[in-house]
């Protein structure tokens, strides 16, 4: 489960860019185009982006008994200004709501299995997706999409999952 953890945080923390860079990515129409990364307080990625200075290769300590870096792993905080935000993000699609044969309502995370097989993100990783439209069923869950529309900061709890962040999408699109 620590090399789970260590593999998904590095994936997740180590981007590089910019976090609110003022440029508006007029390809897509005025959405900013952002990274997981950017929803994340400075001082809470930090932690999270050192998890190799904090695993301990001897087996001794284990990083999940250190109360800082359980906070970073379980946080709720986030960025104030990404609130109503038209932002452009790709991750992997958890759904949750059908009608018909598309997927309406869906959990957006940043790496492929999160909430299913392995230890979910923290809430902070975590986008509520409403898309009226739909995404259709049969798609390929393990491709990634893009998701464009208005972020919200706004802490959603259910039985599935903790999300600090709600999206309205006004488009889905395959990654690749």
């Amino acid at each position: 489960m620590k090399i789970i953890i260590f593999c998904t945080l590095a994936f997740t923390f180590t981007y590089p860019g910019s976090v609110f860079a003022e440029e508006v990515d007029t390809k897509n129409n005025g959405y900013k185009t952002i990274e997981w990364f950017e929803l994340i307080p400075e001082a809470e990625a930090e932690i999270l982006s050192n998890i190799d200075l904090i695993i301990d290769h001897t087996g001794k300590t284990n990083p999940l008994d250190d109360g800082i870096y359980k906070q970073a792993l379980t946080s709720t905080n986030v960025i104030p200004e990404m609130d109503g935000r038209l932002v452009r993000i790709a991750g992997f699609v958890v759904p949750l709501e059908f009608t018909d044969k598309t997927i309406t309502q869906f959990l957006l995370v940043p790496f492929f299995g999160a909430c299913i097989h392995v230890p979910p993100p923290p809430p902070n990783q975590i986008i509520l997706v409403d898309y009226p439209k739909g995404v259709k069923e049969g798609r390929n869950m393990d491709s990634p999409v893009w998701i464009t529309g208005k972020i919200e900061t706004s802490l959603l709890e259910n039985n599935i999952a903790t999300t600090a962040y709600y999206l309205q999408a006004d488009a889905v699109k395959e990654y690749f």
